[in-house]
């Protein structure tokens, strides 16, 4: 009976102790990045691509998961699972989400942004023959993730690609702007007869 016992306690206390460990690297990252989104200074962080041991991605998880008032992403590709139930879980939350991207994701099948519009998130996309490349998003108005991540499974497994997370207000403001440029750019009510496909 005490031998059965040992049998089973060890490994469950090596469980709740590895369990309690991981909970607690995750709740001290949230709280460092939710430091970075809450500084009055400017911050920045630079992440790298491909992402095998998968540190990065969860710091751009736990950057977009910060989002309270509203979430800006204007991104070429977007079909990464995560990040997309990301940007779903904020608009749930309450969060004002819109999406930007390029015509030519609208054909692809399964679609994501049809997945991101049945959720009740808004995306507008080009309408003119030349692409929207950009790759950034703005968290709150304050906090800029830019850089080559198209936000795929491709570019987070597989590619050389970059990202700089920064709340220096000098830089995060102008691509605010152009996010609202495209976005009233975007409207369907400009798009001719012909774009709507």
């Amino acid at each position: 009976m005490v031998g059965s016992f040992r049998f089973v306690s060890v490994p469950l206390a090596t469980l709740t102790a590895s369990t309690v460990l991981l909970l607690y690297l995750y709740w001290r990252e949230r709280r460092r990045t939710k430091r970075l989104l809450s500084s009055r200074g400017a911050a920045s962080k630079v992440l790298f691509f491909p992402d095998v041991e998968t540190v990065n991605i969860e710091e751009l998880s736990n950057t977009l998961e910060c989002a309270v008032n509203s979430l800006d992403v204007c991104v070429y590709a977007i079909s990464n699972w995560k990040l997309m139930d990301i940007l779903i879980g904020a608009h749930r939350r309450g969060v004002a989400v819109r999406v930007i991207t390029d015509r030519d994701q609208m054909s692809i099948n399964p679609s994501p942004v049809e997945k991101l519009r049945r959720n009740g998130i808004q995306v507008r996309r080009n309408n003119d023959s030349y692409l929207m490349h950009h790759k950034f998003a703005v968290v709150d108005g304050r906090c800029l993730v830019n850089g080559s991540l198209n936000w795929t499974q491709q570019a987070v497994h597989g590619n050389q690609e970059n990202i700089v997370i920064s709340t220096n207000s000098d830089i995060v403001g102008p691509f605010l702007d152009q996010f609202e440029v495209l976005w009233e750019r975007f409207h369907p009510q400009n798009y001719c007869p012909t774009d709507l496909t």
